[in-house]
């Protein structure tokens, strides 16, 4: 049984480490995909809130004097209640109107740095692990005159990361039970004939250990069942071993 239990635990152990990468990459890759579903919708939520904003720009006034800029943040804030902060920005980034009682001066750095890459009139990306989406304010001439941040908690995508994870690591384990109960059960009927061989070598050297010990005692030797050809040949393997010994030792002896 040691040869059996030996290769179930290798086959077990590559089983583990098989579900183990495989459980780790279906959660990058659904971080991945939760992150960029993310910033895009909320890129769609910054270009529906620049809106009114780039009418305004249009119309030749200043981000900084929108009446009622307040109330349409707010409006689109309450479209999604996990929204942290929703910021008009002007060229440099700093911020004009937000949701935020308590505003920074300016928007986040990695906001920045995601805006000054963007091709197109929208942008998203990260700061800190929390999410945002970003669109441009435009005038009649298309220059851009500001834009509008969206800015997302970390806590509700770390959330189902972690729940996805989870239930991958759940699966994981039923999957590895079936899989080891089912790997021992096959490779026991499959290798049920070798297992046999193993076990009655096994015996049988064992029993030839013991009769030795025994034959030095004076105790008659007891061979196992089925273990009659083997100790034979072992019985005969030490036999000549002796006679070598003695030859060995005869042809050292000082000749007179």
């Amino acid at each position: 049984m040691a040869l059996f239990w030996r290769i179930w635990l290798a086959i077990s152990a590559i089983n583990l480490l098989i579900l183990a990468i495989f459980v780790g990459l279906a959660t990058l890759q659904f971080a991945t995909i939760q992150s960029r579903l993310v910033g895009e919708r909320l890129e769609v939520i910054a270009g529906h809130a620049a809106g009114p904003f780039e009418a305004a720009a249009r119309l030749g006034l200043p981000l900084g004097g929108v009446r009622n800029a307040s109330g349409l943040l707010l409006r689109i804030q309450q479209t999604d209640a996990d929204i942290s902060a929703i910021h008009v920005f002007a060229p440099d980034g700093a911020i004009l109107h937000s949701t935020d009682p308590a505003p920074p001066p300016r928007i986040p750095p990695g906001a920045i740095a995601a805006r000054s890459m963007a091709a197109a009139g929208s942008w998203a990306g990260n700061d800190r692990g929390e999410p945002f989406g970003g669109a441009e304010i435009r005038d009649t001439s298309g220059r851009s005159v500001g834009g509008v941040l969206v800015l997302y908690p970390a806590a509700p995508s770390v959330t189902r990361i972690r729940a996805m994870g989870s239930e991958l690591m759940v699966s994981a384990l039923v999957i590895l039970v079936l899989a080891t109960g089912l790997g021992g059960a096959l490779i026991r009927a499959g290798l049920r004939r070798e297992f046999r061989g193993f076990e009655a070598l096994e015996a049988a050297i064992h029993g030839f250990e013991r009769d030795a010990w025994r034959s030095a005692a004076g105790a008659p030797p007891a061979t196992p069942p089925g273990g009659e050809g083997i100790r034979a040949r072992l019985d005969a393997a030490e036999t000549r071993y002796r006679e070598t010994g003695r030859t060995l030792e005869r042809s050292a002896e000082p000749t007179r």
